[in-house]
């Protein structure tokens, strides 16, 4: 999965041409990685070759530090959760690598709301 397909990555600066939306809405959620590109996003809608017939994590990052699902409320606010089997809550995450991620996203440009770890 690439550029062309929707992935973005950063490392500083904000997500360009987000889709808003708000917590829980299946058809405004990103999932989301972190990686050695840094963060990186796509909409979870994006048709793929997989059982689900959209993007999983793993088409995101074949590896990551920590990843987990995303809404843009806003430019300038996010609302994340470790909501993922293979790079999050389900993959045994600590909360200091949950806190980590959460001020890289802030580091961002992002004011966060976050779930707490096992929370969606």
């Amino acid at each position: 999965m690439g550029p062309e397909d929707g992935l973005q990555s950063r490392t500083d600066g904000k997500f360009d041409d987000v889709v808003h939306g708000q917590h829980g809405d299946p058809d405004t959620k990103y999932l989301w990685t972190m990686d050695d590109r840094g963060t990186n996003v796509a909409l979870e809608k994006t048709p793929w070759n997989t059982p689900r017939g959209n993007i999983v994590h793993s088409n995101v990052s074949p590896e990551a530090a920590i990843g987990g699902e995303a809404w843009f409320t806003s430019d300038d606010s996010v609302s994340i959760n470790a909501g993922s089997g293979r790079f999050g809550d389900g993959a045994g995450r600590t909360p200091e690598q949950w806190d980590a991620a959460v001020r890289h996203w802030e580091d961002l440009g992002y004011r966060v709301e976050k779930k707490e770890l096992g929370e969606r």
